[in-house]
């Protein structure tokens, strides 16, 4: 079935384009990198071209064909490498982890220890 619809999207004839700046892309672009502002530019098509526009237009018109032809041509910037997937047998064997319960002799310690701070401060009150 896909075969049918890419058949039929390719007899589809393409139909023109509704902007009426097209025809004057290149015109605007190369005024853009003369520095021209898109006040400025509308002002020469009006006194030029007798084509009345508006600076937003003009700026709506070049930003989307700059992002049309971006999606075109491909990525504009580099593609990051993506390492190869490590397998179990890459990866190193899991550290143990170090046992945190307290030995029962650390435990006496330390019971001894609290049971001298509060005699001392049971004296010192």
């Amino acid at each position: 079935m896909e075969q049918n619809i890419r058949r039929l999207l390719e007899e589809l004839p393409s139909k023109p384009f509704r902007s009426k700046l097209e025809p004057h892309r290149e015109l605007i672009r190369e005024l853009r990198r003369k520095r021209r502002t898109y006040q400025e530019i509308a002002g020469f098509f009006g006194s030029h071209l007798q084509l009345h526009v508006a600076p937003s237009p003009l700026h709506n018109f070049l930003k989307l064909r700059s992002l049309l032809s971006e999606s075109t041509a491909g990525p504009s910037r580099p593609t990051l490498e993506v390492p190869p997937a490590r397998t179990l047998a890459d990866s190193p064997a899991p550290r143990a982890k170090p046992d945190r319960a307290p030995k029962l002799q650390d435990r006496a310690e330390v019971l001894r220890s609290v049971r001298i701070l509060l005699r001392f401060l049971r004296t010192v009150r």
